[in-house]
């Protein structure tokens, strides 16, 4: 079509479709002496990994580091850009709203499942400037081996070069968590962090630690220091300090306390001393639990 801006010009709309899919989107563009613009958008459009396109994709680049992938959810587009008579240089912005997305996969026969998922990416530019827009994902659910994570929130900053998490939340164990100020090279997906602990259900967060073998009640407030290792597939444990809520009674009964006196007996206590520890952990009432964790070297 015919347009005027500063000038005659030229106007137009066309559409992007794909045979037997869904996905179609919408591109304008116009221009005229010394200034032009133009846009594509994308309704919200619903995929999963039986999308014909999406698996035609996965068939040309497999993703080889996960199995058992499954996934659903839907995703829209919305870019533009111009040049203007006043602002002789080109300025864009594009949005991507992903929305309740849930996938399930496995690594190294791990299983991982997430649930609800939602967030938007975005981006804005002046000429060869890039700023990235700030992302507050959310999900209902997630689960990494054994660990399950609720309600999760986050307030994310990327750069080129980095990611940082300035805050997380999350309900685990029938409590909540926190984490602050965390900073992830996206290329390695390593990183350190302080994992602040509220209210959690005793029993179920020791069930999570290897060598744990017992029940336990009450609940625990403190902080655990965790790395992420091997490209974001491995969380180790560093330190912990974990207490039960001041006034509240619990229980503590472990079915195997070998490996606690066995660090005691490193530690330089006797055996009688060693003896009552073990028998007190098999069936412990308690008032006050203080755990102090650490790896062995």
């Amino acid at each position: 079509g015919y347009c005027w801006r500063n000038g005659p010009g030229i106007a137009g709309t066309f559409e992007i479709a794909l045979a037997d899919s869904p996905w179609r989107a919408t591109a304008e563009f116009g221009a005229s002496c010394c200034e032009w613009s133009a846009s594509v958008k994308m309704d919200e459009t619903p995929f999963s990994e039986n999308d014909t396109v999406i698996r035609t994709l996965l068939e040309k680049y497999p993703v080889t580091a996960v199995s058992n992938l499954v996934f659903s959810g839907s995703i829209a587009l919305d870019a533009k850009a111009e040049r203007t008579f006043h602002m002789p240089v080109p300025v864009w912005s594009v949005k991507l709203p992903l929305r309740n997305l849930s996938a399930g996969f496995a690594i190294e026969e791990k299983p991982f499942a997430i649930n609800g998922f939602s967030v938007t990416a975005g981006a804005s530019g002046i000429a060869d400037h890039l700023d990235i827009t700030p992302i507050y994902p959310r999900a209902k659910s997630i689960s990494a081996d054994g660990f399950v994570l609720t309600n999760f929130s986050a307030s994310v900053r990327m750069t080129e070069k980095s990611l940082l998490v300035t805050q997380a939340s999350a309900g685990l164990c029938g409590g909540k968590v926190n984490i602050y100020s965390l900073t992830l090279n996206p290329e390695t997906l390593n990183a350190g962090f302080t994992l602040f602990v509220d209210d959690v259900e005793t029993g179920e967060l020791l069930s999570h630690l290897n060598g744990f073998n017992g029940e336990a009640s009450g609940r625990l407030h403190g902080k655990v220091r965790l790395f992420v290792r091997k490209g974001g597939k491995a969380v180790r444990l560093s330190d912990a300090f974990l207490y039960s809520t001041p006034g509240e009674t619990g229980k503590l009964k472990l079915n195997d306390p070998t490996p606690v006196t066995d660090n005691l007996a490193l530690a330089g206590l006797d055996e009688v001393t060693r003896s009552n520890v073990a028998d007190a952990l098999t069936d412990l009432d308690y008032s006050v639990l203080r755990l102090n964790l650490k790896p062995n070297k």
